[in-house]
């Protein structure tokens, strides 16, 4: 915690933080990247970023709701992610903390096992006190140091990059949503949770556009050697029918039954 304070109480504004060139496209990251290898303090500070585990942000907002967790998560301010990195875990100042996953090397379950490890181990009770406060001893590490970068010839290229990653973030709507039952009421009904997710988003969409789109849903294969993921295709031709039959006024329960 003294580390964090300190990291936290030294920090100047993010308007020139070169992580904001990760949200371009790769093309462009990539020649500005280049750029700022031939300058041997940005070459440097590359490399301790690159070549870092993971980033970790602590992060001035106070998301109010999990919809605003999950788009700040997602999104950040642009300046305060580096999204070539796997993992970026985030603190916020009100304690919320969530990950932002660079996909092309791992699966989203990876960072889900990681908190749910982090969780059983971190022994709160559920009001977030220490169930059991112990004192531990820590072992002397170095003070975090500030990674330095020299970045007056990006000043034009930092604030085009700024205007664009807003248009993207602002153009994102989240919203989390918690079912109040969970999976187990509609286990009860002998459906498949799967089955009933699926089929709602494509009643959802086929209400809002009036068609039904090929649809993409992961069949984890982490089990098997070099196995990560397959697509599995969960539209057909009787899905349709049900989202078409679903709302219309003349079908009877019956018919939606059968469908």
């Amino acid at each position: 915690m003294a580390d964090a304070d300190r990291v936290t109480s030294n920090s100047k504004s993010d308007i020139r933080n070169p992580g904001i060139f990760t949200t371009t496209d790769r093309t462009k990251w990539a020649k500005i990247r280049n750029q700022m290898l031939l300058n041997r303090t940005n070459h440097d500070s590359i490399k301790i970023v690159e070549s870092s585990a993971f980033c970790f942000v602590l992060s001035e907002n106070c998301p109010k709701n999990h919809s605003e967790e999950f788009r700040d998560y997602l999104t950040g301010s642009g300046f305060d992610r580096w999204f070539d990195k796997s993992f970026t875990f985030i603190v916020n100042k009100n304690g919320s903390m969530g990950f932002n996953v660079e996909h092309s090397t791992t699966e989203a379950t990876l960072g889900g096992r990681m908190l749910e490890y982090a969780l059983f181990h971190s022994k709160y009770d559920a009001d977030g006190n220490p169930a059991d406060p112990v004192h531990r001893s820590h072992p002397s590490i170095d003070q975090p140091k500030p990674i330095l970068w020299e970045l007056d010839e990006y000043d034009e290229d930092i604030t085009e990059l700024k205007k664009e990653w807003g248009r993207l973030a602002n153009n994102l709507d989240a919203l989390v949503y918690y079912m109040p039952k969970g999976k187990g009421m509609i286990k009860k009904l002998r459906v498949s949770p799967d089955g009933f997710i699926q089929m709602a988003m494509q009643l959802a969409f086929y209400r809002e556009r009036q068609v039904t789109p090929k649809t993409y849903e992961t069949a984890a294969t982490r089990l098997f050697k070099f196995g990560r993921t397959e697509t599995i295709r969960p539209v057909s031709t009787h899905s349709v029918a049900f989202t078409k039959c679903f709302d219309d006024p003349s079908a009877t329960n019956e018919m939606k039954i059968l469908h």
